[in-house]
């Protein structure tokens, strides 16, 4: 069964008495309370998959853009997605996130596959993304404090209808959060990984 018959199922409530789905394949050969946890949050990934898009190597960087065709993004291996809720003020700063996130995920791409690329595409691939790495503690900061901003006054960016929409973006925010705040932790071992393949 696949995760959109699984959801049709359970709106329609025939799934109400069935046992733990057991489709994912990150679920394979768990059992009980373990298969049930595990199948929730892949249902939930399933879902936030179905309302969002990947982003575009070229929006980290046109220098990227040749990836764009064969967008690793797209992928569960180095998955970077955006929900668009309509709000500029809101989608800017989501996307800001996106890109932060970005640029890491392409550096540990960029370390996975540089062996297998052309030489002179992955050493200035590979120099472009060291070179982003180093400022991404800055540009993060920049980023963090605007959702901080937008969380503490969210009047700053809604108005009329949508202010009342607030309590449910909130959320997706303090996600955002955790993506930058762990994308620039995680930055330094890649930018060092991808610079010894530089330098090999």
């Amino acid at each position: 069964m696949k995760p959109i018959t699984l959801m049709i199922a359970l709106v329609s409530g025939l799934a109400l008495s069935a046992p733990a789905y057991a489709g994912y394949a990150a679920c394979e050969g768990m059992e009980g309370k373990d298969l049930k946890k595990c199948d929730k949050a892949e249902a939930k990934k399933a879902k936030a998959d179905a309302n969002s898009e990947p982003i575009l190597p070229s929006q980290v960087d046109a220098h990227f853009s040749a990836l764009d065709a064969d967008n690793p993004f797209a992928t569960d291996a180095y998955k970077v997605r955006f929900a668009a809720t309509g709000i500029q003020g809101i989608d800017d700063a989501l996307i800001g996130a996106s890109i932060i996130k970005g640029k890491v995920v392409l550096a540990r791409y960029m370390v996975d596959n540089f062996d297998a690329m052309d030489v002179a595409t992955a050493k200035a691939d590979g120099e472009k993304l060291v070179e982003m790495l180093s400022s991404i503690a800055d540009d993060a900061a920049g980023i963090k404090a605007k959702i901080e901003g937008i969380i503490g006054d969210p009047g700053s960016v809604l108005s009329g209808p949508d202010l009342m929409k607030a309590p449910k973006l909130v959320p997706a925010l303090k996600g955002a959060i955790t993506n930058i705040t762990d994308a620039v932790g995680q930055a330094p071992e890649i930018a060092s990984s991808l610079g010894a393949k530089l330098g090999a």
